[in-house]
């Protein structure tokens, strides 16, 4: 499966907190709307993180419709990727819904837009895009 054109980057949830906390980097995200798309994991990941951020609420929910993100499926592919991503070594500090998104930048082919820097140390054949 290939995404349309338009869709450019696979948005790590780190880039849309960004957004909505309006954290340093967030206006670097602002010209790249309408052109994220997501895994499945990472949206689940925003909404968790939302409520931690105790915004979550109805008008997120909207503010995030409006952002035209298009949530890609996680599927066992994926998961195969994701969970093979990494040697055990490398694994510490990157979470599952990091894994989940790199794979996702893998199989789509896209470059991840992210603010986690600590992914530039990873050696992966991904390309990164930082925020910040």
């Amino acid at each position: 499966m290939s995404l349309p054109p338009h869709f450019r980057y696979i948005a790590d949830t780190s880039v849309l907190m960004a957004l909505f906390l309006e954290e340093g980097g967030h206006e670097n995200v602002l010209p790249k709307l309408g052109s994220l798309a997501m895994s499945a994991v990472t949206y689940s990941e925003l909404i968790s993180k939302a409520q931690n951020k105790k915004i979550y609420s109805s008008e997120f929910m909207h503010d995030l419709g409006e952002l035209r993100l298009h949530v890609l499926p996680f599927d066992a592919e994926l998961a195969e990727i994701a969970g093979s991503l990494l040697p055990p070594e490398k694994k510490r500090g990157v979470s599952f819904a990091d894994r989940a998104c790199l794979a996702t930048a893998r199989k789509y082919r896209l470059p991840v837009l992210t603010a986690d820097r600590l992914w530039k140390d990873l050696g992966l054949d991904i390309p990164l895009e930082f925020i910040r």
